[in-house]
């Protein structure tokens, strides 16, 4: 029997990010936040301010960051509408809300003064009068025909068909969440604490307590529970509201956001990164793509030769000799011994058409399965490298009544145009630590949220040279520190 796992390489120019394609037979590592996924960031990027908030799609497969600036920055479906990053703004942008439709958003500046693009209609501001204090938020209506402006002190402004219900006047407030009928709303303080007004309500703690400097709130779909998030990445679950766990943030979380369907939520912070999963300890920083039928992580059998092959059609100058050097990595970490068998003129089958075949005797030889197989394409030939995708990459397993379940082959296909990493090998930005991330998926390995590892769902300058600690403790799990398996022939039996 036949199962593959497989990941894609994404870049928020000039960070790499990583997220999981389409698997068959891949088992969640359990550590992320619910069903947040991670669509790209802009963690690693030199921005000229810092971002201040993010919004989801309605479909929850994308995501907005937005910059004080008003630069706007689109990831998965989020398509981009428009931006001040080019506009003198009299107050900084603080806040964004996502029309329902997920066609349109608006950002607030600290003087009130609202900015509408794509299906966002413009119902008022503050920014023509004087405000106590500068406004910190914003939320709009289900309707998407009005939103409400909070104040530090609490103060709330009401345009369109936004009604007011009340403020929480000499408190520090830093957000506010509307309730699911827009008849009401919940601010929250900095101290953590929430007022409810209208018909929002205010619920008991469900889930783990914040430790202060709270920056975001989100109420839960049914409006009976909400999480607030404080600067740390700590998340405090309310009410029928979820905890999925808090992040140890590098940087100072400024915002969150929760999915459509209330079972799960994303934070960002300051710099950029959108975080999805629970804190990992460095040093120990590992996690599995798949499990076996016997709940063992997936890896190839470390006792036999494993052989690959590359197609260089298309490859950047240097990068069929950095290849190879990333197998040698991946085999001093593993163990296991990777064989070059040469080049190939197998091309990449476009992906969501047929599979590749795991056994190909008329090319690679009777009763010897397909070589893993490295090659470079272009987004209009392998649609999946569209946008900012730079790779995808996987392995694929086989049983059968005598056998283990085993990796048997896998696959690698990088973009032709790699210009946003360095060519070579190297700390940061370098083709080479991407080389070895996607390696570490054919090996089996998934992403950890330690960016000491090369496993960390993205590269940047920050990013380490080649496999850090935890990497190489997983791969070491996946070689030949856990002893031999049983491999399935293609002819039938065993190798």
């Amino acid at each position: 029997m036949l199962a593959a796992v497989a990941a894609a390489l994404l870049v928020a120019a000039p960070t790499v990010h990583d997220a999981r394609g389409a698997t068959v037979g891949a088992s969640a590592v359990g550590d992320s936040f619910g069903d947040a996924v991670d669509q790209g960031s802009m963690q690693g990027r030199a921005l000229a301010r810092p971002v201040v908030g993010m919004a989801p799609t309605r479909s929850g497969r994308g995501y907005w960051l937005v910059a004080a600036d008003g630069g706007i920055f689109s990831f998965g479906d989020a398509a981009f509408y428009g931006s001040t990053g080019a506009i003198h703004l009299n107050q900084p942008i603080v806040g964004m809300a996502a029309t329902p439709s997920g066609h349109g958003y608006w950002f607030v500046a600290a003087d009130g003064g609202i900015f509408a693009y794509g299906d966002a209609a413009f119902y008022g501001s503050t920014g023509a009068m004087p405000v106590n204090q500068p406004i910190v938020g914003m939320a709009a209506t289900p309707s998407g025909h009005g939103y409400w402006l909070v104040a530090r002190d609490g103060g709330i402004f009401n345009f369109g068909d936004a009604a007011f219900a009340g403020s929480a006047q000499r408190q520090h407030v830093v957000g506010m969440a509307s309730s699911p009928t827009g008849k009401g709303y919940l601010l929250l303080a900095a101290d953590g604490g929430v007022f409810a007004f209208g018909d929002a309500h205010t619920a008991s703690l469900s889930g783990p307590a914040t430790a202060g400097g709270s920056v975001g709130l989100v109420a839960s779909p049914d409006g009976t529970g909400y999480w607030a998030a404080d600067r740390t990445g700590a998340v405090a679950a309310y009410g029928s509201a979820t905890s999925f766990g808090s992040a140890n943030a590098g940087e100072a979380v400024v915002g969150i956001a929760r999915t459509p369907s209330g079972k799960g939520y994303w934070l960002v912070t300051s710099d950029g990164s959108v975080l999805t999963h629970v804190g990992a300890a460095p040093s120990s920083a590992y996690a599995f793509l798949a499990k076996d039928r016997s709940a063992r992580p997936m890896r190839f059998n470390p006792c036999a030769p494993i052989r690959y092959v590359i197609n260089p059609d298309g490859a950047p100058s240097g990068a069929v000799a950095e290849v190879r050097q990333a197998f040698g990595r991946l085999g001093a970490a593993t163990g296991i011994q990777f064989v070059d068998a040469g080049l190939t003129t197998e091309r990449h089958i476009r992906i969501g058409t047929t599979a590749r075949s795991s056994y190909q005797p008329d090319r690679y030889g009777v009763g010897q399965w397909a070589p893993i197989l490295i090659s470079w394409d272009t987004a209009d030939d392998e649609p999946i490298l569209a946008g900012n995708v730079l790779g995808y990459g996987g392995s694929t397993s086989y049983w059968n009544g005598s056998s283990d379940q085993t990796y048997v082959t896998g696959e690698v296909v990088f973009d032709r145009d790699l210009s946003i990493v360095r060519a070579g090998f190297g700390p940061g930005l370098t083709r080479g630590n991407l080389e070895q991330h996607e390696l570490g998926h054919v090996a089996g390995l998934d992403h950890v949220q330690d960016r000491g590892q090369v496993m960390y769902p993205s590269i940047s300058d920050r990013s380490p040279d080649g496999y850090g600690a935890g990497d190489r403790v997983g791969l070491a799990q996946l070689g030949a520190q856990s002893g031999c398996l049983k491999e399935a022939s293609p002819l039938g039996g065993t190798m």
